[in-house]
């Protein structure tokens, strides 16, 4: 595959309790229990690697990973790239403004605990963020347009992986 800056990469697992209760939220709101439960924003690709802003449980982070690796998690069908319907300007610029900000584990609690009170309510704002959270303030920042959050209804702090790659301002490739 050929990454370009802009893309959106999308990351399914369950080998943490957060990606299993963002599971769980995917099976019980979307009923697809393998929607993905990480997401990121390509913001520079170079011959080998690639780098990618996320969410990790150190904060908002800049990573680099392997081209040939991550070609390979996309056959495994762990991984899938994504790119917005409207041109992304400024990527690595505006996901810059986010790095050092701590991962927000208190959203993650409150995004399973909606399952069981269907109420929708975000408490960390851009105190502290989690990845399809800082995604969508990287994608609104470089497009002045897509606000997945305003999509669904819902706070910026409630945006799961699978409202981005589910989103209409979103195709995947």
């Amino acid at each position: 595959m050929e990454f370009k800056k802009g893309q959106i990469f999308f990351w399914r697992s369950s080998n943490t309790f957060f990606s299993l209760v963002i599971k769980l939220y995917n099976y019980k709101k979307f009923n697809d229990a393998d929607l993905p439960t990480h997401v990121g924003i390509i913001t520079k690709v170079e011959k080998t690697r690639v780098q990618i802003h996320e969410a990790t449980n150190k904060g908002f982070v800049k990573s680099w990973y392997d081209i040939k690796w991550l070609n390979g998690r996309i056959k495994a069908d762990v991984v899938s790239i994504g790119e917005c319907k409207e041109k992304l300007t400024y990527v690595e610029q505006n996901a810059d403004k986010y790095l050092g900000i701590g991962y927000g584990w208190l959203d993650i609690i409150t995004i399973g605990l909606s399952l069981l009170t269907k109420f929708k309510f975000g408490l960390t704002g851009k105190n502290k963020i989690i990845c399809s959270e800082a995604v969508n303030y990287v994608i609104y920042d470089s497009t002045k347009k897509i606000n997945i959050a305003a999509e669904y209804g819902i706070s910026t702090d409630s945006v799961t992986p699978a409202h981005i790659y589910l989103s209409t301002s979103v195709r995947i490739l």
